[in-house]
């Protein structure tokens, strides 16, 4: 019988190679007593780590949560003990293997790897921290878990192996345990300390290993495996999140096996047909049999059930609760007027934007835009008809044909990889010419509190700014991205927002266009004053957001000039995220804005152009100074801007990641 979820417990990993003698060491090295790993631990190189709490142990090795004393940085650290290592050379090469492995994988759902040293008694592995640890902590708070948190997860898990397959890389240890939860509830797939490298000329590997409840019935037949095996465990891992505990467990090892290799399983009839069929597909006894991973990420399973952008942290203690408009925004359900007119006199409500008589004027307002035909349509979802979205309203050609034709063409985007390399180029010219004076700025924000940009953006010593180079920056903004999305205000007064659904929307300045990108990025743009029928309840949402921040927030800039009032609004906020210490905001054009470093409200934005940057930087008192890095790098500057420059690239680092696993995706 399967053991009681509230006594899920996960298993070791076991790895037999073909030498019995190697396994009889295996069992001897648990009895070796292990060295203390030290309070405070030098890398060698100068950086030192002072050691927290356990995160979590395994028979060769322990993780501590560590902080990087130079900088507070919280790490995962990964101590292996050399006295398990001295007596067979072969988990030396293990240990070897795992490092240079993991080291070659750069993925959004693979925990990061932060590099590598040794000691005279352990050799450490820095890890990614995941602060909300392992899937095995939330299934013991939980028992189970809901089928739309189980779709969030196994998409990521799906994403994070389907990496590692292109990369001819079998993880052969997937299980709940080595999925792990960064503080933003986004999935990481860690150790690889059973993984393979194929050869060019590889197919298939015959060495037995992984974790019992998890391994594949042709591991078990030794005939070979390849990249299947991690197929069956994802199988396994999602019936372990939705049922409480594996398929295939019992308190015996060798019936364990035994329904393994006769497939004996049941599924609880609570379990959705969706759920319950991508499972049996998962867990075909063939490999052969098996759906690819790109086949998995289309199953209907995900493409047709409640789908959520994202969870909340109490996920991992409680079951979430949706909202109504949550579940509505992902469907591809036709939402009715009435339910339009909820979502936004909820929205108004929640941002505490509405007195009562506001909300009259919004709901006379509804019942206006109703009698005329305009309320109705739909939240657009990621289907083929987001593609035609310009053509998809009854409004005249004229009126709804694309701006960017009346010229206003669509502004250069900058990757952040160029910008990275400017940024480096700039960080180690500043360290050879530590006895450079700091550059003097150009003038544009200069002790300007308001950080207005003054004249028309010269430098004093006669030195203009580049024109691609504007002083464009987010001034306000509201992550409300708990239910509806991200909103921003720009310093030229125009207003977007990043839906969770991917989607953004924007007004311009003097509000007389509005500009819409779909999921897969396909641009529309539109006069405020015909808006089609399927983007109203966007639109709806994107003045509420607008409304709120003109309100109830500080303006945190301004900028004049040099942009037209009836211009179409441009760039998005395209992707934003918390760090320890700062918020990032990435603009759709490739400029990058980190605030409120370490809580002192400071601010610095970089804005590449064609042959220069732009540095913007606020501090404390909010007063603005910007700068040309072609200058920085040639005259310096403070040391807290130097600061703030090499966090830049960290975060910028990030930026990178996540763009290249959207352009994967």
């Amino acid at each position: 019988m399967a053991t009681l979820t509230t006594n899920f417990v996960p298993q070791p990993a076991v790895h037999k190679s073909t030498a019995d003698r190697s396994l009889k060491k295996s069992r001897n090295a648990k009895d070796i007593p292990l060295p203390e790993v030290p309070k405070v631990i030098d890398n060698g190189s100068g950086k030192r780590y002072f050691r927290g709490r356990l995160l979590g142990k395994g028979g060769f090795a322990r993780v501590y949560e560590v902080t990087d004393m130079s900088t507070n940085k919280v790490y995962a650290l990964k101590a292996v003990p050399k006295v398990k290592l001295s007596k067979s050379a072969d988990r030396y090469n293990k240990i070897e293997t795992e490092i240079e492995l993991h080291k070659s994988l750069r993925q959004r759902h693979v925990v990061g790897f932060h590099g590598h040293f040794e000691d005279e008694q352990h050799v450490y592995i820095l890890l990614e921290h995941c602060s909300r640890k392992s899937l095995v902590q939330t299934l013991k708070n939980r028992g189970k878990l809901t089928e739309p948190e189980v779709r969030y997860l196994m998409f990521q898990a799906v994403q994070a192996c389907s990496y590692l397959h292109a990369q001819r890389v079998i993880h052969r240890d997937i299980k709940v345990g080595n999925f792990f939860l960064n503080a933003d509830m986004e999935l990481r797939l860690g150790d690889f300390g059973l993984a393979v490298r194929l050869k060019e000329e590889e197919k298939k590997i015959k060495t037995m290993c992984g974790t019992p409840n998890y391994i594949a019935p042709e591991v078990l037949s030794k005939e070979g495996h390849s990249y299947e095996v991690d197929t069956w465990a994802l199988g396994c891992v999602m019936y372990t999140l939705l049922v409480g505990h594996p398929p295939f467990e019992t308190k015996s090892l060798r019936e364990t096996y035994n329904r393994i290799r006769n497939n004996e399983y049941t599924i609880p009839s609570r379990i959705s047909d969706n759920a319950a069929k991508l499972i049996k597909r998962m867990l075909k006894p063939n490999p052969a049999d098996r759906p690819s991973l790109k086949e998995i990420l289309a199953d209907e399973f995900f493409t047709k059930g409640f789908f959520p952008n994202r969870l909340p942290g109490t996920c991992v203690t409680s079951s979430p609760k949706w909202s109504e408009y949550e579940k509505s925004g992902e469907s591809d359900k036709k939402i009715s007027n009435d339910a339009i007119k909820k979502i936004t006199i909820a929205l108004s409500r929640q941002m505490k934007l509405a007195s009562d008589e506001k909300d009259e004027t919004m709901e006379k307002d509804c019942r206006v835009k109703e009698m005329n035909g305009e309320c109705g349509g739909k939240l657009v979802s990621p289907s083929e008809k987001d593609r035609g979205i310009s053509q998809s309203s009854s409004t005249p050609r004229d009126k709804t044909r694309d701006t960017r034709q009346e010229g206003h063409p669509k502004p250069k985007y900058f990757p952040p990889d160029e910008l990275i390399c400017k940024l480096s180029k700039c960080l180690e010219c500043l360290e050879e010419s530590e006895q450079k004076l700091p550059v003097k700025p150009l003038g544009l924000f200069a002790k300007n509190p308001s950080c207005q940009p003054q004249g028309n953006g010269k430098k004093s010593g006669g030195i203009q700014t580049h024109d691609d180079l504007k002083p464009l920056l987010v001034t306000k903004w509201v992550d409300y991205s708990n239910k509806y999305g991200f909103g921003a205000q720009l310093s030229d007064g125009s207003f977007n927002v990043r839906f969770n659904d991917g989607s953004k929307i924007a007004i311009s300045p003097g509000k007389s266009f509005v500009h819409y990108c779909d999921r897969l990025n396909n641009p529309s743009q539109f006069r405020s004053n015909a808006v089609p029928t399927n983007l109203q309840a966007k639109y709806m949402l994107l003045t509420y957001f607008a409304n709120y921040m003109d309100k109830h927030l500080l303006k945190g800039g301004d900028s004049k000039g040099g942009i037209s009032a009836d211009q179409p609004s441009y760039p998005f906020v395209d992707i934003w995220f918390r760090t320890d210490i700062t918020m990032v905001m990435y603009l759709s054009n490739g400029t990058i804005q980190v605030v409120n470093f370490f809580n002192d409200h400071t601010k610095i934005v970089l804005i590449p152009g064609n042959s220069d940057v732009l540095v913007i930087y606020i501090d404390k008192q909010r007063e603005g100074t910007s700068y040309l890095m072609s200058e920085i790098n040639s005259q310096g500057c403070t040391e807290e801007m130097i600061e703030r420059l090499r966090y830049c690239k960290r975060v910028l680092n990030k930026v990178w990641d996540l763009v290249e696993e959207e352009k994967n995706t």
